[in-house]
């Protein structure tokens, strides 16, 4: 009986951090290049290069699970955003290291 007691605290303790999840952090500039996604030939990972406006550049990693929307939420495919677009943002970094976008917006 003790130590299913102390099987439950340790759970109550622990399960919070454990299933915390990463705030999302957000970053906007041009799209410098972009290693496109495509599904249907099994290629379900890609990265974009953004540059912000102090020339700043960073390297996402894109996936199938990326939502990429136009300013109206309207979406989008990674066919549709082309160098030199402006956009905003949405990533976590993964265990890697690496930042994985979450949400692509192209803003006019």
């Amino acid at each position: 009986m003790r130590i299913l007691a102390l099987a439950v605290l340790a759970a109550v303790i622990f399960a919070p951090t454990a299933f915390a999840q990463q705030a999302a952090e957000e970053f906007s500039g041009k799209i410098d290049s972009i290693d496109r996604i495509d599904p249907a030939r099994g290629d379900d990972d890609g990265s974009v290069i953004v540059i912000d406006d102090a020339g700043k550049a960073v390297i996402f990693r894109i996936d199938v699970k990326t939502a990429i929307t136009d300013e109206a939420s309207n979406k989008l495919t990674s066919d549709d955003i082309a160098d030199g677009d402006s956009i905003k943002v949405s990533y976590s970094k993964t265990d890697e290291g690496n930042m994985a976008l979450t949400i692509l917006k192209l803003e006019k």
